[in-house]
């Protein structure tokens, strides 16, 4: 799914096994959602099994989330994969994020890592009750 300057709504669905693959691009991402300077809200969903794959640099193998706002809960993002040289947000990539509040779910088993936020770290809210854990290489990376 590809999202420009729109309002999303996302609620009980199932994104799975979705593939990006670009050769000639020097970044690509967004297995399942890509979403640019959206305002989403993402409830009881499954982010799952998506991949991508890049000769020069892949972010966002489930979510590319840049600018916008998102908002997340209930919802799980699980073994997504970036394959490429340059890897960053296996499961949830955030570049120049507005404001995303993240809360009971289950971001796991991502290959590329876990969460990557690009930005303003601060902006990005990881309540507790969420659980973010068992990524390969990091769980949450602040890049940029």
């Amino acid at each position: 799914m590809h999202c420009r300057d729109a309002k999303v709504r996302i609620q009980k669905s199932m994104l799975a096994g979705n593939t990006v693959d670009r050769d000639s691009a020097p970044l690509t991402g967004g297995g399942a959602l890509y979403l640019r300077n959206c305002d989403v809200e993402i409830a009881g969903a499954s982010i799952q099994a998506n991949a991508v794959y890049a000769t020069n640099a892949a972010r966002g193998g489930g979510i590319w989330a840049d600018g916008g706002r998102m908002r997340m809960w209930r919802s799980r993002v699980t073994d997504n994969a970036l394959h490429a040289p340059s890897t960053h947000g296996g499961g949830i990539y955030f570049a120049r994020s507005e404001g995303a509040q993240l809360g009971g779910s289950v971001i796991t088993g991502n290959n590329g890592g876990g969460i990557a936020i690009d930005g303003a770290p601060e902006r990005v809210v990881i309540h507790a009750n969420t659980v973010v854990r068992q990524n390969h290489p990091d769980d949450v990376e602040r890049c940029g």
